[in-house]
C-alpha cells in the first residue's frame, strides 16, 4: 500500500550513539529502512533530502530539544508523524510536544509492544490524512451536474450499475462534508450561545450592582451630613440599606438562577421542566440584546397551570431560543417590533406554546422550505450591509425541527407577508 510504502523509512534522532544503534538494529529487524543521526540539524537535512513520513526524536538533546526540532519539522511538512522518546519525568514536555503536533510518544527504555503501537498509531493517522486529502480531490476535480447526470442515466440503461455505484459513493462523500460542517456551524454557534449567556449575566447584575454602590455613596453623605448637623437620620438609613439588601439578595438569585441554567444546560437527562420558567429565562437572558431590550414590546401571556413534563433542558432551550432569536431578527427593518410568547394548559394533555413576531413575514413558497438544512432568507455574513444586521446560516430552524421531532412536538406556522409570524408548538406531556 501507499501508506506502507511512505513509512518504510524512519529517521531516528537521539544524541545517545549506543541508544541509537540500538533501536536502529531493532527497526531494521521489523523491516524498516533506517536514517540515523545524533544531529537534529543534520536530521533536518535528511528530511529535505528523502521521503521520510516518520521520526522517531529524543525529547532532550544538547544541539537542539525535541520541542524545538519537531517545530522545525511541523514547518516544513506538517504532515509527518514525529514520535517522542522521553524519561519518565519529562511529563509537561511531553504534553507540550503533543500540543504542537507529535503523534506519540514512548518512554525510555523502550518496550517493543509499546514502539509497535506506536508506529501502527503513526501509519493510521496517516492513513487517515492520504484518504482525506484523496476525498477533498476528488471533491475539488469534480463538479458533476446531477440532473444531467440522472437524464444521462435514464438515457443509458446499460450503464446503469457503475453510474449508480459512482452516484452513491459521492452522496456518502458530500453528506460526510455536509456533516462535517453542520458540527462546525453548531459549534459556533454554541459558543455564541455562551458569549451571549455571560452578556446576559452581566447585564443582569449590573443593575443591582449599581444600586449597591450608589447607595454605598449615599449612605457616606448621609453619615458626613448628619455628623455635621450632630443628629442622626435613623430612617433614611436604615431605608438605603435596605435597599442595599434587596439589590444584594437580586444578584444572588441571579446567580443561582445562573448555576442552575449552566448545570441543566449541560445535562443530557431528562429532568422535569417547567416551560413557564424556562421560558422567562431565556427572555431575561436576552435583555442583553440591545436591540431586543430597548426596541422590542414584549407581550408575555404564560399560564399558571401549566404541568411540568420530562426533557432534556437544553434541548428545549435551544428550541424556544431560536424561534424567538429568528422572530427578533425578523423584525429588524420594521417599524412595529412586537414579540408575543404565551402558554397554554391543553387539558393536561399537552402544553401549547405560542411565539409570535411582528415581522417580514414568510412568503408561500418558502414554507416548507425553513425547516431545511442550510435555507436561509437572512443575508449572509458576507452579504450584511451595516455592522449589527442579523445573519442566516440555514441551521437554527433546522434545529428546532430536528429537536421537535424527536419529542413529537407538533409545529404550525401562521404567517402573513408584511405582517408577522406566529409558531405554534403543541407538546405531548406524555413523550
Amino acid at each position: 500500500m501507499e501508506v506502507d510504502k511512505q513509512l518504510s523509512t524512519i529517521l531516528i534522532v537521539d544524541d545517545e550513539p549506543l541508544f541509537l544503534d540500538t533501536l536502529s538494529d531493532l527497526l531494521d529487524i521489523m523491516d524498516f529502512n533506517v536514517k540515523q543521526t545524533t544531529s537534529p540539524i543534520e536530521g533536518l537535512k535528511i528530511l529535505k533530502r528523502e521521503n521520510i513520513k516518520l521520526i522517531i526524536s529524543d525529547l532532550k538533546m544538547n544541539e537542539m530539544d525535541g520541542i524545538q526540532f519537531l517545530e522545525k519539522i511541523k514547518e516544513y511538512n506538517p504532515e509527518i508523524e514525529v514520535i517522542i522518546l522521553t524519561g519518565f519525568t519529562d511529563l509537561e514536555l511531553v504534553l507540550s510536544a503533543l500540543k504542537k503536533g507529535a503523534t506519540d510518544f514512548i518512554r525510555k527504555p523502550i518496550d517493543i509492544k509499546d514502539l509497535k503501537t506506536a508506529i501502527f498509531r503513526a501509519k493510521e493517522k496517516l492513513r487517515k490524512n492520504l484518504d482525506l486529502k484523496s476525498y477533498y480531490k476528488k471533491v475539488e476535480s469534480q463538479n458533476i451536474d446531477l440532473l444531467k447526470y440522472k437524464n444521462m442515466l435514464e438515457n443509458r440503461a446499460k450503464e446503469l450499475e457503475g453510474a449508480y455505484d459512482k452516484i452513491t459513493d459521492l452522496n456518502f462523500r458530500l453528506k460526510q462534508k455536509i456533516d462535517h460542517q453542520v458540527k462546525e456551524i453548531v459549534a459556533k454557534e454554541s459558543q455564541a450561545r455562551y458569549g451571549e449567556l455571560i452578556q446576559g449575566i452581566i447585564h443582569n447584575i449590573n443593575t443591582p450592582l449599581s444600586t449597591i454602590i450608589g447607595g454605598l455613596d449615599l449612605l457616606k453623605m448621609i453619615i458626613k451630613r448628619d455628623k455635621e448637623k450632630e443628629e442622626f437620620d435613623f430612617e433614611s438609613f436604615l431605608d438605603r440599606i435596605d435597599r442595599i439588601s434587596g439589590a444584594t439578595k437580586n444578584i444572588r438569585n441571579i446567580i443561582q438562577n445562573m448555576l442552575k441554567r449552566s448545570r441543566s444546560e449541560n445535562s443530557v437527562e431528562k429532568i422535569e421542566i417547567d416551560i413557564n420558567e424556562l421560558l422567562s429565562q431565556e427572555l431575561e437572558f436576552l435583555k442583553a440584546n440591545m436591540f431586543f431590550k430597548h426596541m422590542v414590546t414584549k407581550e408575555i401571556n404564560l399560564a399558571k397551570d401549566l404541568p411540568v413534563f420530562k426533557g432534556v433542558y437544553s434541548d428545549f432551550s435551544q428550541i424556544f431560543l431560536n424561534i424567538i432569536k429568528n422572530g427578533i431578527e425578523a423584525m429588524w427593518e420594521k417599524e412595529s417590533k412586537v414579540l408575543g410568547v404565551s402558554t397554554e394548559n391543553d387539558n393536561n394533555k399537552n402544553i401549547i406554546v405560542k411565539i409570535s413576531d411582528t415581522g417580514s413575514g414568510i412568503e408561500k413558497e418558502n414554507i416548507e422550505k425553513i425547516f431545511s438544512i442550510f435555507f436561509t432568507t437572512k443575508p449572509t455574513e458576507s452579504q450584511k450591509k451595516v455592522t449589527d444586521q442579523p445573519v442566516g446560516n440555514g441551521i437554527g430552524l433546522n434545529t428546532v425541527k430536528r429537536l421537535a421531532d424527536s419529542y413529537n412536538i407538533d409545529i404550525k406556522i401562521d404567517t402573513a407577508v408584511g405582517v408577522g409570524t406566529t409558531f405554534i408548538l403543541t407538546i405531548p406531556i406524555e413523550n
